[in-house]
């Protein structure tokens, strides 16, 4: 569904006013404008993209419409240990790797900071330069353990972080830009912003009727997310499958 479909009426802009008035031929963009309108959408969309982010497991969710994949790539420096990587550029850390000499990425092993480790780490620290093998997450940056020696490194794109990033937001002129999630259920994004100008506006009613609706939804957004992995299912181990032969006799 696009955002936005003035001539067929089939956009998310005028989906809210079905939702909420039962007809989108005339959209009141008076009583609700379409800034507030776009704005409880992208709300909306942050939601979905929790809800996936919470359920993806094996195949991880990206934003169809970025223009690139969900990898942040940044030089090493010789002696340096701490590399920023802001929020804007991801969520959630998923994996960290290091270019070696023959331009092949080692993947990291991550570490808390915690008491059993502590020494560990600042005995890393506090040495002699080298091939890194942990990395520490801290606030905005990546902490390699120990800092990088470029004799058996690349410097050039020689870090490698993936993760998860925020979606891909409308802006108020949008017109056939669609979410970059499943389009099965794109319109929860305008059912849920039909149901926010009714919370803020007191329609107890339409509340009542939009909520178990929402929630219908996310629960189905939830399970698709969830089981779209089917080529890739684990395998059952042996003691799997004696715990599922045991459970058979209880």
């Amino acid at each position: 569904m696009q955002f936005s479909d003035t001539t067929n009426k089939s956009g998310l802009l005028q989906d809210i006013d079905f939702w909420l008035f039962g007809t989108s031929a005339t959209m009141n963009t008076t009583a609700f404008p379409v800034a507030d309108r776009t704005r409880r959408i992208n709300q909306r969309l942050n939601q979905v993209v929790s809800i996936i982010f919470q359920n993806d497991r094996r195949w991880k969710y990206d934003d169809f419409n970025q223009s690139d994949m969900n990898i942040f790539y940044t030089t090493l420096v010789e002696g340096q240990n701490d590399y920023e990587v802001s929020g804007a550029d991801f969520l959630t850390i998923e994996e960290v790797a290091i270019k070696d000499s023959d331009g092949k990425y080692r993947i990291l092993s991550p570490v808390v900071r915690e008491e059993s480790v502590s020494q560990e780490l600042e005995n890393l620290e506090g040495g002699n330069a080298g091939v890194p093998t942990k990395y520490e997450k801290h606030g905005n940056s990546i902490l390699l353990y120990p800092s990088p020696s470029l004799t058996y490194l690349t410097a050039s794109e020689g870090l490698r972080v993936r993760g998860k990033r925020l979606p891909s937001y409308f802006s108020a002129d949008d017109t056939i830009t669609e979410p970059g999630f499943n389009p099965l259920y794109h319109d929860y994004l305008s059912m849920g912003a039909a149901y926010d100008y009714a919370l803020a506006n007191g329609m107890r009613n339409k509340v009542n009727q939009l909520s178990p609706e929402l929630q219908k939804k996310e629960v189905a957004i939830a399970n698709d997310y969830a089981d779209r992995a089917r080529d890739d299912k684990p395998k059952a181990s042996v003691e799997d499958n004696d715990e599922y032969q045991d459970s058979l006799f209880q």
